[in-house]
C-alpha cells in the first residue's frame, strides 16, 4: 500500500463531509409552497364571451386619455361602474397613498 492512499481517504472523507454540510445549509433555503389562486366556479346564469371583437386603436387610446385625466384630478370615480368593489375606498388611496 502506498503512502497516498491514506491521504486520499482523508481528502475524499473531508471532501465527503463538505458536500453533506453544504446540503443541509442550502436545504434551509427551501420557502413553503402557496398555491395559486385562482377564480371559483362560474355563477349560475353566467355565459362565457363567444367572440372577441377587437376595437378600433384611436377609441382605446381615448379611453386610456380619459382615465388617466380622470385619475390625475381625483375625478377617476365617475368613470367606476356601480359594480365597482370599494370606489371610496380606491379614491381614498390614489389621494392618500399615490403620488
Amino acid at each position: 500500500m502506498s503512502k497516498t492512499t491514506p491521504l486520499l481517504r482523508k481528502m475524499f472523507l473531508i471532501a465527503i463531509m463538505l458536500f453533506v454540510a453544504s446540503a443541509t445549509v442550502t436545504g434551509q433555503e427551501f420557502r413553503t409552497i402557496n398555491a395559486i389562486p385562482t377564480p371559483g366556479k362560474t355563477p349560475l346564469g353566467a355565459s362565457f364571451v363567444e367572440e372577441v371583437r377587437p376595437i378600433a386603436k384611436s377609441q382605446a387610446a381615448e379611453s386610456i386619455g380619459k382615465v388617466m385625466s380622470s385619475w390625475n384630478s381625483g375625478e377617476i370615480q365617475q368613470l367606476l361602474g356601480d359594480d365597482f368593489y370599494d370606489k371610496n375606498g380606491l379614491t381614498d388611496a390614489i389621494g392618500s397613498k399615490v403620488p
